[in-house]
């Protein structure tokens, strides 16, 4: 099912059961935020391309929703806690006259659940070793799914400084073997 979104955009992945802290600036982002608190609660992040002059957008996205806030920095920022809910494909975008932007957005499967084997654990081994040397990303995520492979790619795509083309291809596909086997190749390629 199609529906139109108001989108943020950011320069990190936020996947599907992902918290991610996000500064939201005055202006169009925090308008954004205010049409999406004020309607359906839910809004898109999508990941930009700053490397460019004009700010490319990737039409892979995730729709989230705000699960806690705070306004205490001196700059007048909105601090929030995104909680992505599922990853969607844009269709269609409508730029509003005030300068919102709106993504005609079409849901993209969820990838299931699946169980680790053997050869998979290093990977959830690697992101326990890393959310204990990272304690702020360790505390955003509460009820972590540690033998659960797709909630542990998401969680490696999300942290991983992997090109930003290679992410969405991989988030493309209908299930996460392929962003295993990825990941697998990068932990056994020696650096």
């Amino acid at each position: 099912m199609n529906q139109m979104v108001p989108l943020l955009f950011y320069k990190r992945h936020l996947l599907p059961k992902g918290r991610m802290p996000m500064r939201i600036p005055l202006g169009q982002a925090l308008d954004t935020l205010k049409i999406a608190m004020n309607t359906n609660q839910i809004f898109g992040v999508c990941m930009i391309d700053e490397t460019t002059n004009i700010h490319n957008f990737y039409h892979i996205g995730t729709l989230a929703r705000v699960d806690d806030f705070h306004t205490n920095t001196p700059q007048g920022l909105l601090n929030i806690t995104a909680y992505g809910q599922e990853c969607f494909k844009i269709n269609a975008i409508d730029c509003q006259d005030n300068g919102i932007v709106y993504g005609e957005c079409q849901t993209l499967p969820e990838w299931g659940s699946f169980n680790l084997n053997e050869t998979q654990e290093i990977l959830s081994t690697k992101l326990k070793q890393f959310y204990q040397s990272n304690k702020e990303i360790n505390e955003l995520h509460k009820n972590k799914q540690f033998n659960n492979l797709s909630w542990i790619c998401l969680r490696w795509l999300e942290i991983l400084p992997i090109p930003i083309a290679e992410k969405q291809a991989l988030l493309s596909m209908p299930n996460c073997l392929d962003t295993c086997d990825f990941l697998l190749g990068m932990m056994h390629t020696k650096h």
